[in-house]
């Protein structure tokens, strides 16, 4: 073990006259500043790596802890009705206000929002139940937006994935697979953002194909509103798709103007 320890010496002391001689002769050649020029960038490179080190130990100490456990989506008994059932977990130092939350998966459309106004103190859970419809497919995500009282950016995200346990016919959502993200808008911005962008191309498409008058059609009376008492033939199709009626008669409550694509229910 002595002889090993005193060869790796050796070798060190050899590796650093030779590092030595180097320097010297690149001195001598006029190489001296260009050799200072690239100790200090060195330097440079390294204190930055260390501060850029620092931020994010910092950044990640001040970002909120949230855990949902025993989360799950089931059927209601004896119902038609679909619930989210979570138990939000404040692992953090600061309170939270929890604002929405997001249910989507590869077969929706487009996301289902619910909003959710709790207060969640300092290492404090509270439970969380919601009426959501019944997420499509084997597997899908859920987002829980909150806002926290600490930090820069005080939006967060709680993403969760969830799937189903066809033996206790239910959605499970991962209590290990859960990270916190920084964001900028909630989910209800963007659904409102498209929605408002389709309602435009359909006001666009209106104004540039007017619906045709019949001339046949008997005059509209005053104070009678436009088209009552007849309904055309798109719009009886565009009530039959916008409104998905439930096996107890109930709509399902999604609004005008979103097809959700509807499979046969699991519960």
């Amino acid at each position: 073990m002595g002889r090993v320890l005193e060869s790796i010496w050796t070798d060190i002391v050899a590796l650093a006259n030779s590092l030595a001689e180097w320097l010297r002769l690149s001195w001598e050649a006029g190489y001296g500043q260009a050799i200072i020029a690239v100790l200090i960038a060195i330097v440079i490179v390294a204190l930055l790596g260390v501060l850029l080190s620092n931020r994010r130990k910092r950044l990640a100490a001040q970002r909120p802890e949230l855990l949902i456990s025993r989360g799950r989506v089931q059927g209601v008994e004896n119902s038609t009705l679909t619930e989210l059932l979570m138990h939000v977990s404040n692992l953090g130092d600061s309170v939270v206000q929890l604002l929405e939350v997001s249910v989507w998966g590869p077969l929706d459309p487009e996301p289902e929002v619910a909003e959710v106004s709790v207060l969640v103190p300092a290492h404090k859970s509270v439970d969380i139940t919601v009426n959501i419809e019944e997420p499509q497919g084997d597997t899908g995500f859920l987002d829980l937006y909150f806002y926290a009282a600490r930090g820069h950016r005080r939006t967060y995200r709680l993403r969760a994935q969830f799937t189903w346990e066809p033996w206790n016919e239910r959605f499970k959502i991962e209590p290990l697979e859960q990270r916190v993200d920084r964001v900028r808008r909630l989910a209800s911005t963007r659904v409102d953002q498209r929605r408002r962008e389709e309602w435009k191309r359909r006001q666009e498409a209106q104004e540039l194909y007017p619906r045709p008058v019949d001339p046949l059609a008997r005059p509209r009376q005053r104070g009678e509103p436009d088209g009552e008492g007849e309904i055309l033939p798109e719009d009886e199709h565009r009530v039959q798709e916008d409104t998905n009626v439930l096996g107890n008669g109930e709509t399902d409550g999604t609004e005008t103007g979103t097809t959700r694509l509807r499979f046969p229910s699991r519960f």
